[in-house]
């Protein structure tokens, strides 16, 4: 531990690290310096955003050598493959994860396949009256997103600011409400953060006023956004909230804003508490408002 020890000193990993690098090492029940070091750097990686830490690209260069810092960690008690219950995993490729991390990204990634895969019969829909064909041959890339949100269970909109995200949504809710049986859509709005919450709602409201919709059409649109926290209920003292994969969500349709800014847990969390006939529609701009704890959802 005595060069974990001089890394920390030098700023390279924290006190955290450190003591979770001997914690490894105590449960395995032998002093490895190899696998306190694996433990301290993930642990730091972790820490620094990321959900892994990717041994073949770090490996040499004051750290072992990949074929020989592998086997080490494949020796130990507290490494394990993916779908064992070991505090560290290790896959085929070389990423090393705190398990509850790969837990995570595993279950988000069998969610959104699942959402990704199932398609939605659009029906009558009447997207040429929002969406009207101004040229022919030109793609309207707000009209695709149409489309495409009126026909999957799972649709991304990413763009800069003044792209028409929030204009091509109202469109889209516009659209649903307009579909037999779509007055009765349950319809949720929520975001990362409060602040984004609100700004969600005050550009829903600009983004309707400026539409030609009858005032009775209008009225049934959601107006009112809420934090994802509040949104999945939190449970005092817990990291669990109270919707979850056994007490979904009661909703037919899900639109968040500010999509950039939700970390891999968060996400995770949010897909399982979803209905299983539900729709997810995230907004956001890749490029903007990273998440602040580990995993960068959107971009990745």
């Amino acid at each position: 531990m005595g060069n974990l020890r001089r890394l920390k000193e030098s700023g390279v990993i924290t006190a955290l690290d450190l003591h979770f690098a001997g914690l490894m090492n105590r449960l395995d029940g032998r002093e490895c310096p190899e696998l306190a070091l694996a433990a301290a750097l993930v642990s730091n990686a972790c820490g620094s955003g990321h959900v892994c830490l990717n041994l073949p690209a770090i490996a040499g260069e004051g750290n072992p050598d990949y074929e020989a810092w592998r086997p080490l960690l494949e020796q130990s008690l507290v490494v394990g493959t993916p779908g064992m219950q070991r505090p560290l995993i290790l896959d085929d490729d070389g990423r090393l994860y705190l398990h509850r991390y790969w837990c995570y990204e595993d279950s988000l990634a069998e969610q959104l396949l699942a959402l990704a895969s199932e398609r939605i019969d659009p029906g009558a829909c009447q997207l040429d009256r929002l969406f009207p064909v101004v040229e022919k041959g030109v793609v309207d890339w707000q009209r695709e997103a149409a489309k495409t949100a009126l026909s999957h269970r799972l649709c991304v909109i990413s763009g800069g600011p003044g792209t028409g995200k929030t204009s091509t949504v109202v469109k889209i809710l516009a659209l649903l409400r307009l579909q037999p049986g779509g007055e009765s859509l349950r319809i949720a709005l929520a975001a990362p953060t409060g602040k984004a919450a609100a700004r969600m709602q005050e550009s829903i409201h600009r983004a309707s006023a400026s539409l030609s919709l009858d005032d009775s059409l209008l009225e049934t649109l959601p107006n009112q956004a809420s934090t994802l926290h509040r949104l999945l209920g939190v449970i005092p003292n817990s990291c669990r909230f109270r919707y979850h994969r056994d007490n979904p969500l009661p909703l037919d349709l899900l639109i968040v804003d500010e999509a950039s800014m939700i970390d891999l847990a968060l996400m995770a969390k949010l897909l399982e508490a979803l209905p299983s006939h539900a729709r997810l529609i995230l907004l956001g701009d890749h490029d903007q408002l990273a998440s602040v704890e580990a995993g960068w959802v959107l971009a990745d």
